[in-house]
Order: C-alpha cells, then sequence, then structure tokens
C-alpha cells in the first residue's frame, strides 16, 4: 500500500519523535543504575557536585607609551633600564626627557605631558607634589657629590684647595639639586668646629665662574678643560673616568643625596607608569642602578628608631623619638594638605617639645629639616602663634610636621632635626 506523500512524510515525524523519547527513557534508566547508589536523583545536578575550575586572573596588560622626566645624573642608568623594561614589555615604549630637577619639575606644574617623574632631590620632588600633581614619591637611590678635575692637571688637590684664589670653579646653578648640595658642603666646611675655616664658602664661591643648567654640563665644563674643578655626583664622574680625576670632599661636610620618584597624577597611560617605577624599584631595576653607581635606598625607618633633635638656640639639646610622640599627650587638628583636602592629624604639640628644650630669648627663626637635607626655614613667631603645630608619626614610621597656618609645602617629611635660630 502506498501512502499519499502528505501522510508519509507526518509518519517519518512522528517515527522519529518516538524514537528520540524512548532514547531518553534508556538513558535516565541507565544513570538510575548509577554505582553511586545516591537515594536523591537531584544530586546528579548539584551544583556543589559539579566540578568546577577557579577563575585565573587576567594580568593587566603593559602597552602603550610614557614619557619619564628624570634628572640629568640618571641619563646612563635609566636608559639601560628602559631597554630591559621594553624588552620585558614589548607592547610599551619609554621615552624620557632628562634635564635639571628643578626645570622639570617647572615643566610638570606647567602642564608638561609627563607620565614618571624621578628626581635628584626631594625640594624639587615636593614642589610637584605640594601642587597635587604627583603621587607619593618613594626614595629609589642614593648618590654621593664629588669633586672632579681634568685628567691634563689642575691646581686643585684637595677639598680645601676649592677656596684658593684663581681657581676656575663650575658648579650647576643654585636651585639645581647638584649646586644646592655643593653650596650646603661649602656651608658645612665653615663652620666654626671643625670646618675648613669660617671664610671658606665665601672663598670657594669666589673662585665660581659659571652656573650651569645641570650636572652634565658641569662634566662638560671639566672635561673641555674650562674648568679646574666642579662638583658633580659620583655616578657622572665614573662616566667620565678617561677624562676626569676624582677629589674626594670629607665625609664630614659632604651629603649623601636621595632621588624620589613618582608618577604624575595627569599620566595618559597610568598603568605603564606604574609599571615603569615597579621595575626600577624591583631587583632587576635596583642591580642597573647600582652597576651606574648609585646607592641602595635607605632601609624604610621604624617607629623606635625614627627620631628628631632640637638643637641651637636652646637651654638643653633634646631628642625625641617617634615612641615618645606615639606615647605623649596626643592632639588632633585639622589641615589642608597639598590636594586641597581638609585632613585630621594627631601627634605632639610642638610648643610641649620645644617647653621640653627650652627656647631662649634670642632666637628669631626656626629651621625643620628632612633625612635628605630638604630644609624650611620659617619665622619663629610664625610657627609658635599657631597652637595647632603638631609633630606626627607618619604610615613609614618616620616623623613629620604638621603646620595648619602654613603652605604644605613648609611640612617635613621624614623630620628629623629642629633647630632654633
Amino acid at each position: 500500500m502506498r501512502l499519499a506523500t502528505g501522510r508519509r512524510n507526518w509518519f517519518t515525524v512522528a517515527l522519529i519523535a518516538l524514537i528520540a523519547l524512548g532514547a531518553s527513557w534508556a538513558l535516565a534508566a541507565c544513570g538510575g543504575d548509577d554505582d553511586s547508589k545516591d537515594d536523591n536523583p537531584t544530586a546528579a545536578v548539584s551544583p556543589a557536585n559539579v566540578a568546577t575550575t577557579a577563575p585565573t586572573a587576567t594580568p593587566i596588560p603593559i602597552e602603550g607609551d610614557i614619557t619619564v622626566f628624570a634628572a640629568s645624573s640618571l641619563t646612563d642608568a635609566f636608559k639601560e633600564a628602559g631597554t630591559k623594561f621594553q624588552e620585558k614589555n614589548p607592547k610599551a615604549k619609554v621615552t624620557f626627557n632628562f634635564a635639571a630637577s628643578s626645570a622639570l619639575s617647572t615643566q610638570i606644574n606647567e602642564g608638561a605631558p609627563a607620565d614618571v617623574f624621578a628626581s635628584a632631590d626631594s625640594a624639587q620632588m615636593k614642589n610637584v607634589t605640594d601642587k597635587g600633581n604627583a603621587a607619593d614619591p618613594v626614595i629609589f637611590v642614593t648618590n654621593v657629590p664629588t669633586i672632579v678635575v681634568p685628567k691634563s692637571g689642575s691646581p686643585v688637590a684637595t677639598f680645601a684647595d676649592l677656596a684658593k684664589p684663581g681657581v676656575r670653579l663650575v658648579l650647576a646653578a643654585p636651585e639645581v639639586p647638584i649646586g644646592k648640595y655643593a653650596r650646603d658642603v661649602f656651608t658645612n666646611a665653615s663652620k666654626a668646629s671643625g670646618g675648613v675655616s669660617t671664610d671658606f664658602s665665601d672663598k670657594a664661591l669666589a673662585n665660581l665662574k659659571s652656573n650651569e643648567a645641570n650636572v652634565r654640563a658641569v662634566l662638560s665644563k671639566v672635561q673641555l678643560g674650562e674648568a679646574d674643578a666642579g662638583i658633580v655626583y659620583t655616578t657622572d664622574a665614573a662616566v667620565a673616568a678617561n677624562d676626569v680625576k676624582l677629589v674626594e670632599i670629607p665625609s664630614s661636610y659632604n651629603i649623601i643625596a636621595q632621588y624620589p620618584i613618582a608618577t604624575i597624577k595627569a599620566s595618559k597611560n597610568a598603568i605603564v607608569a606604574k609599571a615603569w617605577v615597579d621595575f626600577i624599584l624591583s631587583a632587576d631595576g635596583q642591580a642597573i642602578m647600582t652597576k651606574w653607581g648609585f646607592g641602595k635606598p635607605p632601609a624604610a625607618a621604624s617607629a623606635t628608631s625614627s627620631s628628631l633633635s632640637i638643637e641651637g638656640a636652646v637651654d638643653k639639646q633634646t631628642t625625641v623619638t617617634a615612641a615618645q610622640v606615639k606615647s605623649g599627650t596626643q592632639k588632633t587638628v585639622k589641615a589642608t594638605d597639598s590636594s586641597n583636602t581638609e585632613k585630621e592629624y594627631t601627634g605632639v604639640a610642638l610648643a610641649t617639645l620645644l617647653a621640653q628644650a627650652g627656647v631662649k630669648a634670642s632666637a628669631t627663626q626656626i629651621v625643620f629639616t628632612g633625612s635628605d637635607g630638604f630644609a624650611q626655614t620659617l619665622a619663629l613667631t610664625d610657627v609658635t602663634k599657631d597652637t595647632n603645630v603638631v609633630i606626627i608619626v607618619s604610615d613609614d614610621g618616620t616623623l613629620r610636621n604638621i603646620i595648619p597656618s602654613q603652605a604644605p609645602r613648609t611640612w617635613v617629611r621624614q623630620l628629623v632635626k629642629i633647630e632654633l635660630k
């Protein structure tokens, strides 16, 4: 018997449906004979019994361009670090702007497109952070000033010779970190007790022939024989070893320069900017910095080891530790920080500490100095009339002054000395 075409198609569809239904019943029956002997038929599909794979974090891609503003003395080390960083992150590109830290900080504050700032001192970094343009900095290397003289010959054989009449001395400008460090060294050597002579700084600066824009310009003058002596960093002297000789600055006068680094808040590529800072702080980055003669950053201070001295025009020189600040009578004040945000700070009133030291009636100035040599000098009356000035212990265990009535740039991090003059 032949079925009509329409009925034949209907019969075929029905037959397929019955076969599929029977197959599903057979599978269900097989499932009932599972060796697990589970009496709960829903257990097989319970989420708790389904094997899952723990999710893995997707790495953030390090790609794109950044511009690093860096002190001139970092030129060689950062160029090598840049090559290594790009080898590790082939989709990233680092461009450098090397100049005096003072020039760089001005450029950043005027809106120059920077992603990272590496300064040769904390003062220039503070110029940027006080404007709210950079994240919190971290010290990543240290350096030491030294005298360089032409290898062909120079009348300068010792540090004291810098004060000899007729010496052609070249320094960086006073606002440039190495220029400021050089002048601080001269001041240290002019102290009545332990210095070369009280007029050493005046005599040495009388020999000054030019103020250069950055440390590499000072080095170049000496290399070319256009100066008898200059003061640069030991790292700069090392790259010109064929042309110059070193004359050591006595350690009792010298200064250890600390270099801070920070990302710029207006960075167009914050991920790569942070990755660069992290690389410089890593073992690989630090190995490159050491290769080029830079010193290790100072170990983080603990709350028990940090201290400051109160000295100068006082009846009794006093040392105050972070532990004493924490255990002393606490005072909480409100002050507006560099990001224009009002915050609360808790510490010991400065007036209490000054009373313990006994300020002499002749004192007219107060100088706050940080561990990196950064100092702020204020009129004593401007500070003492503000009863809310406190000394606090920062998150890193170091001491800091908070002066609500003064601009945040007068607040000194890693405070180690208060001097009355």
